[in-house]
């Protein structure tokens, strides 16, 4: 075999084990979702079996009371009319009591079946990721209109992005909007991945990193170890001062890029807060060996706001050579390249006033209670 067909044969194994990288990613991502799922039906059910426990045991004890009754007033008829009265009596009761709860009873038959409509919609959501992706191969800007089907919100391009922003600092100021992200990415990790405790945070000079910054020192706070690489720092006083309080939370900063096997081995997620949405190609020298690491890991990635390489509207610009996170966290609004993700895609950033809702036309979720970040 001479060199050309060893250069081929090398070509294709690193294409192969990058394909097998982003596989291993996404059934990873898959099984946590499972496993979270099915806690969740198992305490539901746990929950059922003591409540037709006690139903039982109350049921054992009045019936045992009932035949106490009969055999105490079995040569009296007027006793007898009594027990006669309270068994119609009860009847009654029960139909009534029956169809005060009958939507309550129909609450828990809609749970029971929303659950395993979830599990098998994840599991439809995955197959479908896998054959977007081998139709990638082929056709690389197929457009998804899945996300679109699913999910009633809509998506800004780059410069309704750009120009939202700019309104948001104005509004909040860059410091407060910035808390208020990362805390709303920290939420969204520790919904999405509450297990992944070693986390590494891939941390950009811009805005992005910023949020990145702020929200491994909430995960610091939740109970994460997240250390943080920072390939090129900024020279700003806001940025200093983010990098500061994460040293006084004892959060260790590398001084090396990661390499791939580092990736695979010590960390059990990896957050990409490199680039926002002011991203033009090509990717910068100081980037370029992270991100290269990043693509042949193994270990789940969850992108804040855009996967860093991807354009802002058209989504992934090379199949072969683009990040493929297994979760992806919306800041504001979900931005057009979105609409070619495929996984667990979570809304941060609970600060969008009705009146610039409506002004970039923005169909938002509802937050649930108190949260900060919501599921779509």
């Amino acid at each position: 075999m001479g060199p050309a067909q060893d250069d081929v044969v090398e070509e294709q194994n690193e294409r192969l084990a990058q394909e097998l990288a982003g596989k291993v990613s996404r059934l990873k991502s898959l099984a946590f979702e499972i496993e979270h799922e099915t806690k969740d039906q198992n305490s539901f059910l746990n929950g059922m079996v003591d409540d037709f426990d006690s139903s039982h045991s109350l049921l054992g004890k009045s019936m045992g009371r009932v035949k106490n009754i009969l055999n105490m007033g079995s040569g009296n008829r007027k006793t007898m009319c009594y027990v006669g009265f309270l068994i119609f009596a009860f009847f009654i009761l029960v139909y009534y009591t029956s169809s005060l709860f009958s939507r309550h009873n129909v609450y828990f038959t809609m749970r029971s079946a929303v659950g395993s409509i979830s599990i098998l919609g994840k599991i439809f959501t995955y197959r479908n990721s896998q054959i977007y992706y081998r139709k990638s191969q082929t056709f690389p800007l197929i457009r998804s209109t899945h996300s679109l089907k699913m999910h009633p919100h809509s998506y800004l391009n780059q410069s309704d992005a750009i120009a939202l922003d700019v309104e948001l600092f104005n509004y909040f100021g860059v410091e407060q909007l910035m808390e208020l992200a990362g805390l709303s990415c920290a939420s969204a990790i520790a919904e999405g991945f509450p297990e992944s405790k070693n986390v590494l945070i891939v941390v950009g000079p811009g805005n992005n990193g910023g949020d990145g910054l702020v929200c491994a020192r909430h995960l610091k706070m939740f109970g994460y170890s997240p250390e943080i690489f920072y390939p090129k720092r900024t020279a700003k006083t806001l940025y200093e001062n983010l990098t500061k309080q994460c040293e006084l939370f004892e959060i260790p900063f590398l001084t090396a890029c990661p390499v791939t096997e580092d990736l695979n081995s010590k960390y059990s997620l990896v957050v990409d807060a490199l680039f926002g949405f002011s991203f033009k190609a090509p990717v910068r020298k100081e980037f370029t060996e992270i991100i290269d690491n990043m693509l042949h890991m193994c270990t789940p990635c969850c992108s804040i706001d855009i996967p860093s390489g991807w354009d802002v509207e058209n989504g992934p610009l090379d199949q072969d050579n683009s990040l493929k996170p297994a979760m992806l966290i919306s800041l504001s609004a979900p931005k057009l390249c979105a609409r070619f993700f495929h996984g667990i895609h979570y809304l941060g950033g609970r600060f969008i006033a009705p009146a610039l809702a409506t002004k970039y036309k923005l169909k938002l979720p509802n937050y649930p209670s108190t949260h900060n970040c919501v599921r779509l």
